[in-house]
C-alpha cells in the first residue's frame, strides 16, 4: 500500500507553476535573445538560401518551445500527455543546409532553457555559444577568415546561343579559374541556355578572366553573381 501511495504521489505531484510577470518576463527574454539569434545569423550564416525568412521563425519557436516547457514541467501527467500527443503528429520541415537546422537547434533550447528556469546557464551557453561563431567568421585568434571572393557564391551563366557556348565548354572554363564549383540547375532549350552554379574563386580576378573567356565567344552572354549571405551582387 505504501508502494501504491508513493507512487500516486510521484504523478499528482506539481512544482510550483510560474508567475504571470515571471512568465511574462521570460517571454519577453527569450524574444529579445532569439531577435538577436535571427540577426546574427543573418549576418554571419553561411546558408546559400534566404537567411532572412528562414530566421524570422526564431523567436515564434523559440517562445512556443518556453511556455510548452513551463506548462508541462509543473506535472508528470502533462509530460507524458504532451509526448502522447506528440506520437500523432508528423513535423516536416524544408531544411536545405545543415546550419539551418544546427540555428534552429539553438532557438529550441533557448526556449528549453529559460522555459526550466535555468536562464544564467542559459544565457551564458547561448552567448557562448555565438561567440565561437564569431570567432570562426570573423578570423579572430588566427583562425582563417574567408576573403569575400573565396566565399560560395551563385554564378548565373545565360546564353541565346547555345550551340556555340555549350555547357561542357562553360564548365571547362569555371574549373580552370576557380577553387570549387558545384551545378545546381542546367536550363537548355534549342535557342538558350542557363547555367547556375556554385563556386569559390581562385582569386579576385577569376570572374573577370571567366567573363573576359565567355565574352570572346559570345559577346552577348548575361552573367550574373549573387552572394546571399549578404556580400557582393552584380550583374554583367
Amino acid at each position: 500500500m505504501e508502494d501504491i501511495k508513493i507512487f500516486e504521489e510521484f504523478f499528482t505531484s506539481h512544482v510550483s507553476a510560474s508567475s504571470v510577470p515571471e512568465l511574462i518576463l521570460n517571454l519577453i527574454l527569450v524574444a529579445a535573445f532569439a531577435h538577436f539569434l535571427a540577426k546574427f545569423y543573418i549576418k554571419y550564416g553561411r546558408t546559400l538560401s534566404n537567411r532572412k525568412d528562414f530566421s524570422n521563425n526564431f523567436i515564434t519557436v523559440a517562445m512556443a518551445t518556453m511556455l510548452i516547457i513551463t506548462i508541462i514541467k509543473s506535472s508528470l501527467a502533462l509530460s507524458l500527455g504532451l509526448i502522447g500527443a506528440l506520437s500523432i503528429v508528423r513535423f516536416r520541415a524544408a531544411i536545405k543546409d545543415p546550419e539551418e537546422l544546427t540555428y534552429l537547434f539553438l532557438a529550441i533550447a533557448l526556449g528549453l532553457g529559460i522555459g526550466a528556469q535555468q536562464t544564467m546557464v542559459t544565457i551564458i551557453s547561448f552567448l557562448s555559444i555565438l561567440l565561437i561563431l564569431y570567432i570562426r567568421q570573423s578570423g579572430l585568434f588566427g583562425i582563417r577568415k574567408e576573403k569575400q571572393w573565396q566565399q560560395d557564391l551563385h554564378l548565373i551563366i545565360s546564353t541565346e546561343f547555345p550551340k556555340l557556348l555549350h555547357l561542357d565548354l562553360i564548365q571547362d572554363l569555371i574549373s580552370q579559374h576557380c577553387q570549387y564549383s558545384r551545378t545546381k540547375r542546367v536550363d537548355k532549350t534549342e535557342t538558350s541556355l542557363e547555367y547556375i552554379c556554385i563556386v569559390e574563386f581562385k582569386d579576385k580576378g577569376s570572374l573577370e578572366a571567366i567573363d573576359a573567356a565567355l565574352r570572346s565567344i559570345d559577346d552577348k552572354v548575361k552573367i550574373s553573381f549573387m552572394d546571399l549571405r549578404g556580400g557582393m551582387t552584380g550583374t554583367s
